[in-house]
């Protein structure tokens, strides 16, 4: 189970519990980089990391790249992107898209019903090099999604070894919805709660 903060440092709980003394508290994105080193160690391996707005921050994005993986993580409105010479958060670069760097692409269906989105992407600087990489290698992009009708945007911060397509990309934020599907349909079938679920 996902050991919090307020866990970690209440002493005579941890003492009741028989927590060691050695586990300590850690965020979620320090815990997610662990078992991406942890898998890596153990010989398994994958072209990606996908991940929701939890796991959009530079160091896990930083880790994913040290592993050698591309990424595709979901990052807050107020996220901020440098685009050419200009800073700003991914609301502002996206609401600059013309009409015609939209494209529609319907995505399947899911808990919520048919997934239809227009889908957009900016290149960006990356901000997330490693000690010892090339800065310069790898292609990083928003990746910006509005729904058809409510116009709701969400944003991805993504990241590949090479060139990717925009195809590609949205491919990879419906497969992270599979997961997130997955974990809803084990909540309602074992009566678990959110977190017997996913830790």
């Amino acid at each position: 189970m996902y050991f919090t903060q307020e866990w970690a440092a209440d002493e005579e709980r941890r003492e009741l519990s028989g927590v060691p003394d050695e586990l300590c508290f850690a965020t979620k994105p320090q815990l997610a980089a662990d078992m991406l080193r942890a898998a890596g160690r153990q010989g398994i391996s994958a072209s990606f990391f996908l991940g929701d707005e939890v796991h959009g921050g530079r160091e896990l994005r930083s880790a994913c790249r040290e592993l050698g993986l591309g990424y595709v993580v979901g990052v807050r409105s107020n996220h901020q992107v440098t685009t050419g010479p200009v800073k700003l958060s991914v609301a502002r670069a996206a609401a600059r898209l013309p009409q015609r760097a939209w494209q529609r692409m319907r995505t399947g269906a899911g808990q919520k019903g048919i997934r239809d989105y227009d889908w957009a992407m900016i290149e960006v600087t990356t901000d997330d090099t490693p000690d010892g990489h090339d800065r310069d290698t790898g292609t990083s992009v928003l990746l910006v999604r509005r729904h058809r009708y409510t116009r709701t945007v969400s944003y991805y911060r993504c990241f590949a070894a090479g060139p990717v397509s925009l195809a590609r990309l949205v491919s990879l934020v419906c497969l992270r919805w599979r997961v997130e599907d997955d974990f809803q349909d084990a909540k309602e079938i074992c009566h678990l709660d959110k977190g017997q679920v996913t830790c």
